[in-house]
């Protein structure tokens, strides 16, 4: 039996992790942008602990929410693990059909037949592989120069573990 992950597998992921821990997401750039009124950007990770392309875009929306917290700017991250590599014999415990059936209503949406980890999207409308991080910042940063036609007002209560 061979090696399941043969060293250039092992060479592939190490350097999409190296590229993107040593190359920091520029959506703050230097060139200061201004967040136009009302202006977000909902990022939506779709990703699964089964994959073995996704740590690096865990990573990178991890950076990111923390980018956002720091700067104080309505960038608002969201993770949803789809279940479709369940079947590899890892379980992802945050999994659910529920997300799948997002991600390929998007993918519908979209004019696509395929889904795949990890995608992200931003507000809905541009998508692309999630570990990209020039994507990433150029579609965050034209979502947050332009004036939202929607408002957000999110309301979060914890009860008994559960946040509704």
């Amino acid at each position: 039996m061979g090696n399941p992950f043969p060293k250039q597998k092992i060479f592939f992921f190490l350097f999409l992790f190296a590229l993107v821990c040593i190359f920091p997401i520029k959506v703050f750039s230097e060139e200061k942008i201004t967040i136009a009124p009302n202006a977000f950007a909902i990022v939506e990770l779709y990703t699964s602990q089964g994959c073995s392309s996704c740590p690096p875009a865990d990573q990178m929306l991890n950076r990111l929410t923390q980018l956002a917290k720091e700067g104080n700017k309505p960038i608002y991250t969201l993770a949803f693990h789809v279940d479709y590599w369940d079947y590899l014999g890892w379980k992802d415990l945050y999994s659910h059909s529920m997300y799948t059936q997002r991600q390929r209503d998007y993918a519908r949406w979209h004019g696509k037949r395929n889904v795949y980890t990890p995608q992200m999207i931003v507000n809905g409308t541009k998508e692309f592989s999630g570990y990209n991080n020039v994507k990433a910042a150029e579609a965050i940063n034209q979502s947050l120069v332009r004036p939202a036609n929607v408002l957000i007002d999110v309301n979060l209560r914890m009860a008994d573990d559960t946040i509704t």
